[in-house]
């Protein structure tokens, strides 16, 4: 057999799968720690594979006469390092290695994961949050930082692009087609009890004998009286069904947006069937949503700073419900608790999401396609945040 340079990249077969490329260097450790001298190796320039007690200085030890070996045939002439040319090796003898010699063969092992297009990095998560249903606020208070929130957003924006716009586009395209169904049942029903305005009722104004016109203000709000005298009340109370059935249909689609969004945060795959997933939780995201919506309404009467105030310290409710199972009255308190002293971070932070919802209205469609999944995944790393800082958030470098 010719000389090989230690140098040459190597293949082993072990336990019927290939390993590599190895360094001779580190081939020669894994066989000192006792992998079996029988195992088949290959490196470029042997004709086929063969015993690794064959190659001088691989083995350590005198070893015994190699047991009989049938040849396969040598790799195809494809250059190195492709190692999809590398060809099956037979079967070694059946033989137990020392603990380290199979940790060594295993950390030479690609997974499919080394084989795959590089993805932006992350940090490992220690533990799994999602499944943690404990309604208890933590130990400690993280302060908020809203700079790391937007960033991470947009970066997990663009990394997951693909399947948030189709989760985005099958959420405006439900609510589009309801909106337009519900508007046709509407005017099907109450259009009947409509009337139209006689024209006749409308007297245009006319000038005085003294040269002037009429108070146009007192003219313009008895023709509008006289308008909205045709709505029945069938279309009124129509009208408030349509809306509460739109809102919440809304609320079911956030909240499978919002689960949908934790698991990407996980590094998990998302599917559009998770913007179905929270039928069990959905009546208590509802009735929460309604009660937020009265609080918050009466302190936005209030000179709008309570409203702001009460939006920011009650607004992870439906996070809470989502991710904790908790409470109509519960969530509400739960998000009320876990804000505290990070009113001011979270006021920053939703400044900021208006100001990119703005530039991505100005940026039209596109940019409103980042700017809207960017602030909501905003939003959910900042309620992750509030309970561990970034120790269990899978973070995009």
């Amino acid at each position: 057999m010719s000389q090989i340079p230690p140098t040459s990249a190597w293949f082993a077969n072990h336990s019927g799968a290939n390993h590599g490329p190895i360094p001779f260097s580190q081939l020669q450790q894994i066989f000192s720690q006792g992998a079996p001298p029988e195992t088949p190796v290959w490196t470029e320039g042997l004709q086929a594979w063969i015993p690794a007690l064959q190659v001088p200085g691989l083995v350590p030890t005198p070893q015994a006469a190699a047991p009989a070996f049938t040849p396969q045939q040598a790799p195809s002439a494809q250059p190195y390092p492709q190692q999809a040319a590398v060809p099956q090796a037979p079967q070694p003898a059946t033989q137990t290695a020392p603990a380290q010699a199979e940790a060594g063969f295993q950390a030479q092992q690609p997974s499919q994961q080394d084989l795959a297009p590089a993805e932006p990095k992350r940090k490992r998560i220690a533990t799994s949050w999602a499944s943690d249903a404990s309604a208890s606020l933590p130990s400690e208070s993280y302060p908020l930082d809203f700079k790391f929130c937007l960033v991470q957003g947009f970066k997990q924006t663009i990394a997951n692009i693909v399947p948030i716009l189709k989760l985005l586009a099958v959420f405006i395209g439900i609510t589009f087609i309801l909106n337009f169904a519900l508007s046709f049942i509407l005017g099907m029903v109450a259009g009947p009890s409509i009337t139209t305005p006689d024209p006749a009722a409308f007297t245009p104004p006319t000038m005085g004998p003294d040269g002037q016109m009429p108070d146009m203000d007192a003219y313009l709000a008895a023709s509008q009286n006289t308008a909205s005298a045709g709505l029945s009340t069938t279309y009124y109370i129509g009208m408030a069904v349509v809306q509460l059935i739109q809102n919440a249909v809304i609320i079911f689609l956030t909240m499978g947006g919002i689960y949908a969004g934790f698991q990407l945060l996980l590094g998990n795959k998302i599917s559009i069937s998770m913007l179905f997933s929270q039928k069990s939780k959905f009546l208590k995201g509802f009735l929460a949503s309604l009660i937020f919506a009265f609080i918050v309404g009466i302190g936005y009467l209030c000179l709008i700073i309570p409203g702001i105030f009460l939006t920011l310290r009650l607004g992870f409710f439906l996070p809470a419900i989502v991710e904790k199972d908790l409470g109509i009255i519960e969530s509400l308190k739960y998000s009320f608790g876990l804000t505290k002293e990070n009113t001011f971070p979270l006021l920053v932070l939703f400044i900021a999401g208006c100001v990119l919802l703005i530039i991505g209205v100005i940026a039209l469609l596109l940019g409103s396609l980042i700017a809207i999944p960017t602030f909501g995944l905003a939003v959910l790393i900042a309620y992750r945040y509030l309970h561990t800082g970034e120790s269990k958030i899978s973070v995009l470098s």
